[in-house]
């Protein structure tokens, strides 16, 4: 008779779990239209590029752009560039004449067509060190699907001075393959066949997408040691055909831009498990000259920049021991 009372208990509390369960309906209110500035300038010429928009919800169709401002970029106790808007929200400055210079600062003013005016700190262009290395190493990494074999790219540097600490990495890839069922033969109709004229060879290229950053703060020395860059696979793209290549930027980071990318990075990086930090707000290096305490959303970089370029060849790279990728 218990046994029973205790079945009967257990299924009438399983019914209770499976049917008084409510969905929880978030009331997400607007957060607002925020400027969003994104801006840099480095010691290589230009053109610099801004660009101004406005914060929007996450299911809006188009970005929210910024036209009609007045945009200067200003140099301590030098010269100005004004910039030119080229497309919507885009403002650029001359590709010749105005150039920064290490050693001294800059900033961003900007004035918009309501008469509101933002302006960020007077920010130093710190030299980047040269880079010591970039190299690569044939490794094999395991994921959910697949075990990917390819190479992970790396960058040694240091700063003799002690002074640099915090580095930003970016990079550009291109390579070069072959398409491995070209058409050569186009049909016209009524018989006629027409010989189509073939490149073997096809060139792609992409550019760096992510927040990449480094700092050697409380190290003895200044030196960053095999800091990881890409992994390039073979399985998962073309890029690995026949050759490919990186151009390495480097970037000499002011302390405050680091924090600001480190903590975007680590937001971005979150993927709302029960450890994950609680989303923040990243203050930038911008701010409205009349109303200090108005949110405005991204940076403007200064930086001094250094690179270096690799190239990986598919046949003289590809380890001896293990068998060369088959593409299909």
């Amino acid at each position: 008779m218990m046994r029973n009372i205790l079945v009967v208990l257990s299924l009438v509390a399983l019914q209770s779990l499976l049917c008084c369960t409510e969905p929880f309906e978030i009331d997400i209110p607007n957060g607002g239209s925020f400027l969003v500035v994104e801006g840099r300038i480095t010691n290589q010429e230009g053109p610099y590029v801004v660009r101004l928009s406005r914060s929007r919800a996450l299911n809006a169709a188009t970005p929210n752009v910024v036209s009609d401002a007045t945009v200067v970029i200003e140099e301590e106790n030098g010269t100005s560039a004004q910039l030119v808007e080229e497309t919507a929200g885009l403002y650029q400055s001359e590709v010749s004449g105005f150039r920064g210079q290490v050693g001294k600062r800059y900033r961003l003013v900007i004035s918009l067509q309501n008469g509101e005016q933002y302006q960020s700190g007077w920010e130093l262009l710190k030299p980047s060190p040269v880079i010591d290395s970039v190299y690569f190493q044939f490794e094999e990494k395991e994921t959910l699907n697949e075990n990917l074999m390819g190479f992970q790219i790396y960058v040694d540097t240091h700063d003799a001075s002690n002074k640099t600490l915090f580095y930003r990495y970016e990079w550009e890839e291109t390579w070069i393959y072959a398409v491995p069922w070209p058409a050569r033969f186009e049909y016209l109709g009524n018989n006629e066949i027409s010989v189509l004229e073939f490149n073997e060879s096809c060139w792609a290229d992409s550019s760096s997408r992510t927040i990449n950053i480094a700092s050697s703060q409380g190290n003895t020395s200044d030196m960053i040691t095999a800091h990881k860059l890409p992994f390039v696979s073979s399985s998962q793209s073309n890029r690995l055909r026949t050759r490919y290549s990186m151009l390495v930027k480097q970037y000499a980071l002011n302390e405050e831009e680091y924090f600001f990318l480190k903590g975007l990075q680590e937001t971005a990086s979150d993927v709302g498990g029960l450890f994950d930090k609680q989303p923040q707000s990243i203050k930038g290096n911008v701010q409205n000259l009349k109303d200090p305490n108005e949110p405005v959303l991204g940076y403007f970089s200064v930086s001094g920049i250094t690179e270096s370029r690799i190239f990986i060849d598919r046949i003289k790279d590809w380890p001896e021991d293990v068998s060369l990728p088959t593409f299909g």
